[in-house]
């Protein structure tokens, strides 16, 4: 089988360094998110892309015909450009000194728009007026902060259908050799879907408070795998007569309150409930000592 190497016009020293810190990156990328793989993948493509001449150039040097240079190189963007397509992110690429920003396919695939419908100058007329001011002072600060490599926030952008999504909006700042930022290479991921379940789960959460606040029940949860009790603090004042809800945290602290001519009737019932196959649901009366005697 064939194979191709390139030696790298470089000192010993710089080799080394290379490689140590290319040994280095394979753990880094196992942990990064998906979005943030389809950013690097995307520059990676477009690097291959934008130099196949060099390469094909590169690849013939080494013996190889113009045709299997050109497949082979054609081959490898192929594989790049496929894994970016795999993510719906709008994965973006911004040169800040020319003032410029091209767009993988996601910006049309999520938010409805070409490459060139949105540029550096419109994208902030899209963000929403009440995140607008916030997202220009945060990437701002960001870029102008020459120890900040990365930047994030989330924010709420306009489609093409005139509807408002969530994104959430990270990008990795390049600098050149005096720290100035050059690039911001990113990717605005939909998360309209999780903001939606964010605001059922607090309306929920308001209505239950609201019953809570007009009844003198006491709701509570019962851990049995690590025996500790969750008990909603307004109801155990109201209920139990307990100020601190620690004082009572496990089974055990509990039934130390439970009226002596009691405790057996209730220790009862519970054997039953946690040994009973069919039954979900139980009643019990028992008086409980409170904080006050």
């Amino acid at each position: 089988k064939e194979k191709l190497a390139n030696v790298c016009l470089s000192s010993r020293k710089d080799f080394r360094e290379a490689v140590a810190s290319a040994r280095t990156a394979f753990g880094d990328w196992g942990s990064r998110a998906a979005f943030n793989r389809g950013q690097i993948l995307y520059r990676i493509a477009e690097m291959l892309e934008g130099r196949r001449t060099q390469f094909i150039d590169e690849l013939m040097q080494q013996d190889a015909t113009k045709a299997k240079a050109e497949k082979e190189i054609k081959d490898i963007n192929e594989r790049y450009t496929l894994a970016v397509k795999a993510t719906s992110d709008a994965i973006y690429d911004c040169d800040l000194e020319k003032g410029t920003i091209d767009w993988g396919n996601g910006l049309h695939k999520r938010f409805g728009y070409t490459s060139d419908e949105i540029n550096m100058q419109s994208w902030d007329d899209h963000i929403h007026p009440s995140d607008r001011d916030r997202i220009s002072k945060s990437i701002s600060f960001a870029i102008n902060n020459t120890h900040r490599s990365y930047w994030s926030e989330s924010y709420r952008f306009l489609k093409k259908d005139n509807t408002y999504s969530y994104v959430m909006d990270k990008g990795y700042i390049v600098r050149n050799a005096e720290k100035k930022a050059v690039r911001i290479i990113g990717a605005m991921q939909d998360i309209t879907d999780i903001k939606k379940k964010e605001r059922e789960l607090e309306e929920s959460n308001g209505r239950f408070d609201t019953v809570m606040s007009a009844t003198h029940d006491l709701i509570w949860d019962w851990n049995l795998e690590t025996g500790k009790f969750y008990r909603d603090q307004e109801g155990l004042q109201k209920v139990y007569g307990v100020k601190n809800a620690k004082t009572i945290q496990n089974i055990y602290h509990w039934l130390q309150r439970i009226h002596p001519d009691d405790q057996k009737q209730l220790q009862n019932v519970i054997d039953e409930i946690l040994h009973a196959k069919g039954e979900q649901t139980f009643e019990v009366e028992y008086r409980f000592k409170r904080d006050d005697g």
